[in-house]
């Protein structure tokens, strides 16, 4: 999903990866259907020992609510979050006193049969009950989400291949109802679990361990998490070289970056040594100003669109989505 689409343009563009697309459809596909009566695991509620299980852990005030994916079977038994394997891994790995300003929950409330992964449309239904809860702490200032249904149902709007391996330990801003709170996302400890061996700790561990000792350290240095509201009808639709300069050389660093792509390869991400693949749009930001102009479009073409993305690429400060993607086409 490109910085400068919309939602509706972003998933005609570019369908995110299969979890985050199914959760944002989801979402759209109704967002009053929310609550037990729309949810499917209701009528397992008779096979489950603590239907609708409450959120635990600081309930007085806490400034950080973690999130998991569903209640596993030692937590349907006692209610309580986070109490089975994976849950004493967590707490084991907390450092010190930090267990003591959480709340705990989990994305759905109900154990899915078999222990499995909570589907879009269960974690759509129990949003209204995640949302409430979030509202009845406002002493939460971040949410350290674990693995990636989390991931993918509170931050829907991430580019394709953000997998919770590839954006864990960077926090970002999320809103929650009318609120704005830090996301942390970090793996899930059963995926630390069954990384281990017989011997040693397995591979995930340093990762996890690294990402809670980080993020307690910094929480309480943690800025104001903010969102801007992006229009695309505030794109300037820039057409000569002059004027593309004259935007860009206002415009405050580092100046964010995104490419629009097209090819003849279909279902993939093209890469300029593709057959027929093409660099659409270039479009430039710095928050404030955001221009848009045409490189190799079937209705426009730019001979001097190159070389002033290219004067952006290699004397200013810039960012991106996807550095390598952006620099496949650049460099």
């Amino acid at each position: 999903m490109g910085f400068f689409l919309d939602d509706k343009a972003a998933l005609t563009e570019k369908p995110p990866q299969q979890g985050r697309r199914t959760a944002a459809r989801a979402a759209k596909a109704d967002p009053n259907a929310v609550g037990c009566d729309v949810c499917p695991l209701k009528k397992h509620w008779a096979d489950i020992d603590t239907p609708k299980m409450p959120i635990s852990g600081n309930l007085k005030d806490p400034d950080v609510l973690i999130i998991g994916e569903a209640p596993g079977e030692w937590e349907d038994r006692k209610g309580v979050a986070f109490v089975g394997d994976s849950g004493k891994l967590l707490r084991e790995t907390l450092p010190a006193r930090a267990a003591q300003r959480c709340a705990f929950q989990n994305v759905v409330r109900c154990r899915p049969q078999n222990n499995r992964t909570p589907t879009a449309a269960e974690a759509h239904a129990c949003s209204i009950h995640l949302r409430a809860d979030i509202d009845h702490l406002p002493s939460v200032r971040a949410i350290l989400g674990l693995g990636g249904v989390p991931l993918d149902n509170l931050v829907p709007e991430l580019p394709p291949k953000s997998t919770i391996t590839i954006v864990h330990g960077i926090k970002m801003p999320i809103a929650i109802g009318e609120r704005v709170l830090w996301f942390f996302p970090t793996l899930h400890p059963s995926a630390v679990l069954r990384s281990q061996g017989k011997f040693g700790e397995g591979r995930l561990m340093p990762s996890f361990r690294s990402d809670l000792r980080h993020f307690f350290r910094d929480l309480d240095i943690f800025g104001k998490p903010t969102i801007r509201k992006f229009n695309p009808e505030d794109v300037i639709i820039v057409r000569t070289e002059e004027e593309a300069y004259g935007y860009i050389d206002k415009m405050r660093h580092p100046i964010a970056i995104d490419f629009e792509t097209a090819c003849d390869i279909k279902g993939v991400a093209p890469k300029p040594y593709m057959i027929g693949a093409r660099l659409l749009i270039a479009s430039m930001s710095d928050g404030e100003t955001t221009i848009a102009f045409a490189v190799d479009h079937p209705e426009q073409h730019n001979d001097w669109a190159i070389d002033v993305i290219l004067h952006v690429v290699f004397k200013s400060s810039w960012i991106a989505h996807n550095l390598v993607y952006e620099l496949t086409w650049v460099i």
